[in-house]
Formats: C-alpha cells, sequence, structure tokens
C-alpha cells in the first residue's frame, strides 16, 4: 500500500492485468488517461496507428 511504480509497457494485456491507471503518449503529447479496461481496440488503434496491431504475450 502507498507504492507507485512507473513503467512503460507496449503490450496491452500487461496493461490490463497489471496496471491500475495508465496513460499513453503520442509524439510526446498525453493522448489517453485513464483506467486500462478503457483502452479497448479503437482506442489502442487512436494511440499506435491504425496499422497496428495488438500482441499478446501472455
Amino acid at each position: 500500500d502507498g507504492l507507485t511504480v512507473l513503467c512503460s509497457l507496449h503490450f496491452l494485456d500487461l496493461v490490463h492485468r497489471y496496471a491500475t491507471r495508465a496513460i499513453a503518449l503520442k509524439d510526446g503529447k498525453l493522448v489517453f488517461e485513464g483506467l486500462p479496461e478503457a483502452i479497448d481496440d479503437a482506442e489502442f488503434k487512436a494511440i499506435y496507428g491504425q496499422d497496428a496491431q495488438r500482441v499478446s504475450i501472455i
């Protein structure tokens, strides 16, 4: 309790599993701030680009 960890992740399955809050930067600008479960496929493409594909590692 009372511990904050800042971690850069590019795999959404890890974000969904471990994060309680998420932010996304694109070209150095904040483009998302909120709960990890709010990052659906549409939000993912808005962050990473329309050609981006989600990769699962777990």
